[in-house]
């Protein structure tokens, strides 16, 4: 055992900057892992659309996903020329507000061009159960549409509805190791 006294006010020292490391907030966190099935439908990008309704397009799409959340974003694997693909790729993303919604973008690899975008989709997370996986059908909009969650554009059957297609994924919501904070069980 070390008896000096300063080695004690060091330890001491070492033990308080230990639990003043800086914690993001005092609230509960989660970890949100994010089964992504596969795509259905999901529009041609790589020809120019002729017509309104871009039905004479010849090509496919390299379609990959992004999800982001509170800033944080990872991306799936591309899947080569198919509208509907499937990648049943495991994805996690850290939640530390519930409110906050999970964007959803498909996008279209472009070897030589900037990625285009295929469709966005948000995901509400505030209806997941702890532990409880969840199936969610995401319905893709125009991504420069700005009411992305689903507004007036989006009247069923109207012309204005293009169908971008659906992702597929499962959601599973727990509390974040580590994470859960006494303060919170008060």
């Amino acid at each position: 055992e070390m008896m000096g006294t300063v080695d004690k006010g060091k330890e001491a020292e070492a033990k308080k900057r230990k639990q003043n490391k800086p914690k993001p907030k005092q609230s509960q966190e989660w970890d949100l892992s994010i089964k992504l099935l596969s795509g259905r439908n999901l529009v041609a990008k790589d020809t120019v659309a002729e017509g309104t309704y871009g039905t004479t397009f010849t090509h496919s799409s390299d379609p990959y996903v992004t999800l982001t959340l509170g800033g944080v974003t990872v991306r799936s694997a591309t899947v080569e020329k198919d509208l509907n693909p499937t990648w049943n790729e495991e994805l996690s993303l850290r939640v530390t507000d519930r409110m906050q919604r999970l964007v959803l973008f498909v996008m279209d690899e472009d070897k030589d061009d900037e990625d285009d975008a295929m469709g966005k989709a948000l995901v509400s997370l505030l209806d997941l159960v702890e532990g409880v996986p969840k199936a969610v059908t995401a319905t893709l909009v125009d991504p420069a549409s700005e009411g992305a969650a689903g507004g007036a554009e989006r009247r069923k059957g109207s012309a204005v509805e293009l169908d971008l297609g659906e992702i597929s994924l499962v959601l599973t919501i727990q509390p974040a190791k580590g994470s859960i904070d006494t303060k919170a069980l008060r």
